[in-house]
Order: structure tokens, then C-alpha cells, then sequence
């Protein structure tokens, strides 16, 4: 974790993720959930806002009177709205995760006590009882929304099924070409075959339009751009900064890699054709390795572009109860970001999002299971704080309105779990 936060804060996070991931029922772990995006937001508007430019928390003498009763009552908000997923309805029948949110906290408030009183003990309260009864608003109005019909049309589209052992494997070959390739071509070859290995990957009939697999052609006259400027012998990994590419070529060159990243991740509007949480790693290895190194100008001129899309393909996979997918997305705004912070992020999120697909579609052992799924929840939320700190430190409005858009979302949908195994039966296409 980011080293401005106190051990206080890092162990209490920790506590906080594990005992909301220890909760008895849906409601109470999708209240916790809400509750720790509002906290984060909060933990990390502070970590993100030093005094001096140089890492550390800041102190509240030196923030705004503004910032103070806002990011308080965050703060509040969070707290109690994890607090309350844990002693209400069957979570009291788990005196373990009931402790671990306790314990997670005393320890957080104990870090911030002192910027809670310098905003003032009234006015933090009201921000929080504004911001909760905004929170509350919302909610109502996305409930209300989604008992519409072409809401409950909204609704997952996944490979449901048994695993084909031997796309599993070519695509984890090419995959690993994409990795640790030296050169663009192979690069750019291991992500087109990953693509169309995940298609083929579990079984469905009937399949739909391969859509994703189809955008990452676009790799192909993308290098042969890239090989007209530089030649085929310049573009090896290690000297991709020094290819001359012009201003117009870079702003040709961002989208197709972004567009491509992006379409193997499985967000909406693409959710249909591709397991994406598979394949979201090579994606963001694709923007990582060629990308930024290649292009950081005209990836920095699409940004805008590409960060709300990515926001609305997160928020839809967790309407529809497609947790892996929500996770990779949200590793990919870590990744867009290009901070530090928010890159180590979404190593934490892609991983997590990788483990829960491959084991949500693979025949685990029920104890197995369990534990994958407290610790993928684990692990997002570790590296959610560090994507939410980076994201400030970038777009803080798109980051803001995401987070929270993002809690409305998962209180507002209810019926699906967020974390599930696949049924025994393929599930109907939709």
C-alpha cells in the first residue's frame, strides 16, 4: 500500500475488507461494500492532498475548511455504513466478522479523529446525515429504475460452463507471450490469439458475434503503421520510446491500443463475447508494455474518452452481478490514471479479477471456493484505496462521480450475488 498511509490505516483497511467479506448475507456484504467505497474515497481525497507535495497525510491545519467537512463526513458515512451491515439482520450470527469490522474501525478512527474534530464535530455531522440522505435518494431512484423493463434487461451474459482444457492452454501460452514477448509483433500477436482463445474458451451454444475478438484486429494495420515509421528491426520492446512517431501518428496509433485493451476486458457494451476478467491482464499489459511507453501523449489526449467508458462498463457488470468483471475494470481506470499508485492498484484488482473468473468457472471444491472469494474481496478492496488515490491525483472528478456512482449501484441492485459460482448447467443466453 501506498507508504503515506499509517500502519493504523493499513491494518484497519485490512480488517474492515476481511470482516465485510465474512458477512452472513448479500444485503449486508453489498451495505459493506457501499460503505467502504464512500470510506476510501474519504481515506484517499486525504492521502492524495499533501501539504508539500511530497508523500505523508496531511495535516487538517494546513486543508481546506471545505475539504474538511466533506471528506469528514465521508468518512463518517463510510464508517457507519459499514458498522451497520454488521450488526443488522442474520451478520450477527458471525461474532468473527462482527470483531474484525470493530477492531477496523477503532483503528481508522483513531487516525482520523483528529481531522474529524478539526472540521468540527456539527458541521462533519451534517455533511455526513447530507451526504447519506443524498446517498439514500439515489438509491431509491435506482431501484425505482431498475423495476423498468429494459433494466431488468440488463442482466449477465457470460460463458457459463465447463472449461475447453485445450483453449485454457493455448491461451495461457500466448498469454505469456503477451508478457514477456521482446518485440511488438509477438506482443500483438499473443493478444489477438489470447482473444480468440478465451472465445473458444468455455462451451456455449449457440455462440455470439465475436465482437472483441474481431476489434483486435485493429492490431494488424496498427503495426503496419508502427513498422513504416520504424521498420519491423526498430520495434523491439526496449527501444519503443525512441520511435519517432508524430503527434498525428500517436493520436492514430492511443485508440486502437485503448480500443483493443479495452474490448478484451468484457465491459459493456461487450460483455457478451469474451470472458473478460480472463482476459483483462493482457490488456492492460498490451497498454503497459507498448502503450505508454510508445504513446504516453496520445493515450493522455484520449483519456477522456476512455475513462467514462470505463466507469459506465463497471458500474453495469456490477448491476449485473459480474464482480470479476467490475474488479478488472476498475484496475484499467487504475491503469489509465498512469500514476504509480493507481498501476500498483490495479495489479491488485486485475489479479483478483483473473483468480475469481478462472474459479467461478472451474469445478472448486466448496471450502476452496469460500476462501477465493473472502480473499478476492480482500484484495479488491486493497487495491481499490490505491486505485481511488491515484485516480485523484488525475481526474478527481471522473473518480469522485465513479466511487460513488459505483455505491449507488451496489445497494441499488439486489437478487444477484456479487460473487457466484457458475450453476452446472450452461445458463441461458439473454
Amino acid at each position: 500500500m501506498s507508504p503515506g498511509y499509517s500502519m493504523f490505516v493499513v491494518l484497519g483497511w485490512a480488517l474492515l475488507a476481511l470482516g465485510s467479506a465474512l458477512l452472513a448475507s448479500e444485503r449486508e456484504r453489498r451495505l459493506a461494500a457501499a460503505g467502504m467505497l464512500c470510506l476510501g474515497l474519504g481515506l484517499s481525497a486525504w492521502r492524495a492532498t499533501p501539504p508539500d507535495g511530497v508523500g505523508g497525510l496531511a495535516t487538517p491545519a494546513r486543508l481546506g475548511e471545505g475539504f474538511l467537512v466533506v471528506n469528514g463526513g465521508l468518512l463518517v458515512v463510510g464508517l457507519g455504513v459499514v458498522l451497520w451491515a454488521a450488526v443488522s439482520g442474520a451478520s450477527r450470527r458471525r461474532p468473527h466478522a462482527i470483531l474484525a469490522i470493530g477492531l477496523g474501525t477503532l483503528l481508522i478512527a483513531r487516525t482520523s479523529l483528529e481531522f474529524l474534530l478539526a472540521a468540527g464535530v456539527a458541521r462533519t455531522t451534517g455533511s455526513a446525515v447530507a451526504l447519506g440522505l443524498l446517498g439514500a435518494g439515489l438509491v431509491v431512484v435506482g431501484r425505482g429504475a431498475g423495476s423498468a423493463a429494459p433494466a431488468r434487461d440488463v442482466s449477465p451474459r457470460r460463458f457459463w460452463g465447463p472449461m475447453a482444457v485445450p483453449m485454457a492452454v493455448a491461451m495461457m501460452a500466448v498469454g505469456t507471450a503477451t508478457a514477456f514477448g521482446p518485440h511488438v509483433a509477438i506482443v500483438f500477436v499473443g493478444v489477438i490469439a489470447a482473444a480468440w482463445s478465451g472465445y473458444f474458451l468455455l462451451r456455449q451454444a449457440p455462440r455470439p458475434y465475436p465482437a472483441a475478438p474481431v476489434l483486435t484486429l485493429l492490431l494488424v494495420p496498427t503495426y503496419w503503421l508502427l513498422a513504416t515509421i520504424d521498420g519491423p528491426e526498430g520495434l523491439w520492446i526496449e527501444a519503443l520510446q525512441r520511435v519517432p512517431l508524430s503527434p498525428a501518428a500517436e493520436w492514430l496509433t492511443a485508440p486502437a491500443l485503448l480500443l483493443v485493451g479495452w474490448s478484451v476486458a468484457g465491459l459493456w457494451p461487450l460483455h457478451r463475447w469474451t470472458p473478460g476478467a480472463l482476459l483483462a491482464p493482457l490488456g492492460a499489459l498490451l497498454l503497459v508494455r507498448i502503450g505508454f511507453p510508445l504513446v504516453p501523449g496520445g493515450i493522455d489526449d484520449w483519456r477522456p474518452v476512455a475513462i467514462p467508458l470505463l466507469i459506465l462498463g463497471t458500474w453495469h457488470a456490477v448491476w449485473s452481478a459480474r464482480w470479476a468483471s467490475a474488479a478488472a475494470g476498475a484496475g484499467l481506470l487504475g491503469l489509465a490514471g498512469h500514476t504509480p499508485v493507481g498501476a500498483a492498484g490495479a495489479v491488485w484488482l486485475l489479479g483478483s479479477a483473473f483468480l475469481l473468473e478462472l474459479c467461478s468457472s472451474a469445478p472448486v471444491p466448496a471450502r476452496l471456493w469460500e476462501v477465493v472469494r473472502v480473499a478476492s474481496w480482500a484484495a479488491s478492496a486493497w487495491g481499490g484505496l490505491l486505485v481511488l488515490e491515484g485516480g485523484l491525483r488525475s481526474e478527481v472528478v471522473y473518480t469522485a462521480v465513479g466511487a460513488l456512482g459505483l455505491a449507488v449501484v451496489i445497494v441499488a441492485r439486489r437478487g444477484q450475488a456479487m460473487i457466484a459460482r457458475a450453476p452446472s448447467t450452461p445458463a441461458p443466453s439473454v
